[in-house]
């Protein structure tokens, strides 16, 4: 895909971290196809560590939320929504799925949000227990559509 080379789109990529894993490892990998195309890449950590943090394109930015709970990152990423809206907003893996979409309706977030899953849920959260299965299924049914 070939961009307008005047326009400089944005795109922020929402994650936990960048501890190496498949979701992380194929958004680092992304950056890097987007930064050949002249497509600036924000990551927006939940925590800043790992050891993918040193595989991402120089040319990409890092925000770090440092919210030490899940539900600490909501105001950091709608007011990041708010100051320095992107074109588009990656989150991959729950509850991040869920935090964007009401994050960006939060900060009337005008341009495109994605959201997505790695790996079958249900599968990926079953050794969690029943709470933790019913909120992963109301969150997902509710915010999710």
């Amino acid at each position: 895909m070939e961009f307008d080379s005047s326009i400089v789109p944005k795109i922020a990529v929402f994650l936990p971290d960048l501890r190496p894993g498949g979701a992380e490892k194929l958004h680092v990998d992304l950056a890097h196809a987007w930064d050949s195309q002249g497509v600036e890449t924000v990551f927006l950590l939940r925590n800043a560590n790992g050891s993918l943090l040193n595989s991402i394109p120089v040319s990409s930015d890092i925000i770090d939320f440092k919210s030490p709970r899940v539900r600490d990152v909501l105001v950091p990423l709608v007011k990041y929504l708010k100051n320095s809206p992107p074109d588009v907003l990656i989150a991959a893996m729950w509850p991040l799925t869920v935090i964007a979409p009401i994050a960006a309706k939060i900060a009337n977030f005008k341009g495109r949000v994605l959201v997505s899953e790695h790996s079958p849920l249900s599968i990926a959260y079953a050794h969690k227990g029943i709470r933790h299965r019913l909120l992963l299924k109301a969150t997902m049914g509710f915010f999710i559509l």
